[in-house]
């Protein structure tokens, strides 16, 4: 296997972490320093299952032992078209098909030999539909991102929640596989890394952090949460038993972390996500804070989908940008292009009051460009608490506007 971790970097992966960067800090500029909120895209491997299925095609797009780790290989022109559906519903950004594609899930899959191929290809897929939505679009202030997925998601896990019921390999060969995906999704062009099921921190969520910061990419770390009694207790546990709270000061410290910039709640049912941020911000976390909850249930390989009535998660959203200045919002497994368009939407009126350049037809900055934000700096500098002159009015009028009832119910 390649020693990634012991390979200094090369001009050309600084350069292009370099390039991740200054998309990023666009975006801090143009949305997160104003107070804007940025759509993120839905589910994309169960949206590529949904797809697949109308070709007849379902059971193809996922694997017995690592979901959906092949499906950049056996439905390339499905996955380009998810993601373009995402961006064309609104998202800003949009998340590649590599969740599943670090070297320990593809060796189970059966298709070790194609590992670095996998995540190269995941992430090209994504930026090739980003390109294409560019040219279709013409120049904007705000730049649509590509986030890179790595996953802590254990290969032949048959049940959604049953992590420890994976087939885990020894643990420096899994840390050594975070490595390695991190340094192809530096390669493969993403801007910025999503550290993703991070559901357990001190045997796997932390190699996998590691892993994606040594990229010298952006790192957004993405926690999920099943216990739901830890989280009526405002008290919300990984697996493992470590606090949100506690990991979020950990992570506050920047010390080991100065990559990490954002901290998102994902794969996590809507009722638990309020709780989870606000152990966030009470860890002291002052940076991006996201969500993205998922809807349905994942019964191993493919994902159940069920009905969602869309201003649902519109009124849940509404409580989270209220109660802990979340700054990204959008969906996980189950959660469709539909319901982006919705969320998109609310983002957008929401934002019309704060000047946010994320917003159709694009805002101009300001004359003078903002200095460019080091490493360290940038998560304390990504969070400016709103301006109390009138935004509760503001809030609920976008609120209001946006409160119409419209069903997600492409059920499988």
């Amino acid at each position: 296997m390649h020693k990634a971790a012991s390979s200094p970097p090369t001009e050309q992966a600084a350069s292009k972490a370099s390039q991740g960067w200054e998309r990023w800090q666009q975006v801090n500029t143009a949305c997160f320093n104003v107070g804007g909120v940025l759509c993120i895209d839905g589910g994309t491997g169960s949206e590529v299952q949904r797809e697949a299925e109308k070709l007849g095609s379902k059971d193809e797009a996922v694997n017995s032992e690592g979901w959906s780790c092949v499906q950049w290989k056996t439905h390339p022109d499905v996955l380009r078209g998810v993601h373009l559906s995402y961006l064309r519903s609104g998202a800003n950004l949009v998340i590649s098909n590599s969740y599943a594609t670090n070297r320990h899930i593809m060796k189970a899959a059966g298709y070790e030999e194609l590992t670095c191929q996998a995540t190269l290809r995941a992430v090209g897929l994504a930026c090739e539909a980003r390109n294409a939505f560019d040219e279709e679009e013409g120049a904007q202030v705000l730049p649509n991102l590509v986030a890179g997925s790595m996953s802590c998601h254990p290969p032949g896990m048959a049940h959604g929640a049953n992590m420890n019921d994976g087939k885990w390999p020894a643990p420096e060969i899994e840390a050594e596989g975070y490595f390695e995906q991190a340094r192809l999704t530096l390669d493969g062009g993403a801007d910025v890394i999503f550290v993703e099921m991070v559901w357990e921190w001190k045997e796997h969520g932390i190699n996998a952090v590691r892993g994606a910061c040594a990229s010298g990419l952006p790192v957004i770390v993405c926690f999920t949460v099943f216990n739901a009694p830890s989280c009526e207790d405002a008290m919300p546990q990984l697996h493992d038993g470590s606090l949100v709270e506690e990991v979020a000061e950990e992570l506050s410290t920047g010390v080991g972390w100065s990559n990490v910039v954002g901290i998102c709640i994902h794969h996590t049912k809507l009722p638990l996500v309020l709780p989870c941020l606000e152990a966030i911000r009470r860890g002291g976390w002052k940076g991006v804070v996201g969500a993205y909850p998922d809807h349905g249930t994942f019964e191993m390989p493919h994902w159940r989908f069920e009905p969602l009535e869309a201003n649902k998660i519109l009124d849940y959203i509404s409580d989270w940008v209220d109660k802990t200045n979340c700054q990204m919002v959008g969906g996980c497994c189950g959660i469709g292009p539909e319901t982006i368009g919705l969320v998109s939407n609310w983002c957008q009126k929401f934002n019309a009051g704060k000047g946010c350049a994320c917003l159709p037809p694009p805002c101009q900055p300001c004359a003078d460009p903002t200095p460019r934000i080091t490493v360290p700096e940038v998560a304390a500098a990504t969070h400016k608490p709103p301006s109390e002159s009138s935004e509760e009015q503001k809030h609920q009028e976008a609120k209001k506007s946006s409160d119409v009832l419209v069903i997600d119910n492409r059920e499988t």
